[in-house]
């Protein structure tokens, strides 16, 4: 779970990849028949356009930019969960909790908390969505991180497994690994951060 704008949704790409997690293809937000793993962004340009463009968002952001995965709660991921179950191998289902009401939410969930700072997550924004769109919770944001840092049983820091120090980089993203118990893939996890740090100033309208 996260703040809209804390690039929550890369997050979710990186603990789906490894070889302790379950992914589905459908998680996929791009179209291109090449590339089935979460953490690889489209190899095709073409893939790059989405034809219908959130109308709150700046051309500036769509490259698929943000390599998130669709928005759930916990109700909406029966299927998966049913095909989850089938394998033996796997002890990990992580999904984006965006539209999660985690008030409700049953207690055997357990909550990640990709955390960002308030100035990261305005600065994205300026990049990302229309001025004044989805501006609500930032005015909240020290709440919604008391809150969300309360409910989590880890927090991320986003701006470090996002940097392009690789030693912050690295810091951060074995602590991860290694409190849930993954096997570290660092190498594909830091080449998908760097790329999806070039696509935050990919300029649609520039390019098509």
């Amino acid at each position: 779970m996260y703040i809209p704008g804390a690039a929550g949704g890369i997050l979710t790409r990186i603990l789906q990849s490894h070889k302790e997690s379950y992914w589905h293809s459908d998680w996929l937000n791009h179209d291109d028949p090449q590339e089935s793993c979460p953490l690889v962004f489209p190899s095709n340009p073409m893939y790059f356009k989405k034809e219908e463009k959130p109308s709150n968002l700046n051309n500036r952001y769509y490259f698929y930019s943000c390599h998130g995965m669709p928005h759930y709660n916990y109700k909406m991921l029966g299927r998966y969960i049913r095909d989850f179950k089938q394998y033996e191998h796997l002890n990990h289902l992580f999904y984006d909790a965006l539209k999660e009401n985690t008030v409700t939410a049953p207690n055997f969930i357990k909550y990640i908390y990709a955390y960002a700072s308030e100035k990261f997550i305005l600065d994205r924004r300026k990049l990302v969505f229309r001025d004044g769109i989805m501006n609500e919770d930032v005015c909240c944001f020290e709440e919604f991180n008391k809150n969300y840092s309360n409910l989590a049983i880890y927090t991320v820091n986003m701006e470090n497994i996002l940097s392009l120090d690789f030693w912050v980089f690295q810091k951060e993203y074995i602590a991860l690994v290694n409190k849930l118990k993954l096997t570290s893939r660092i190498s594909a996890v830091r080449a998908c951060a760097l790329a999806w740090n070039d696509r935050q100033s990919l300029d649609y309208d520039e390019l098509f």
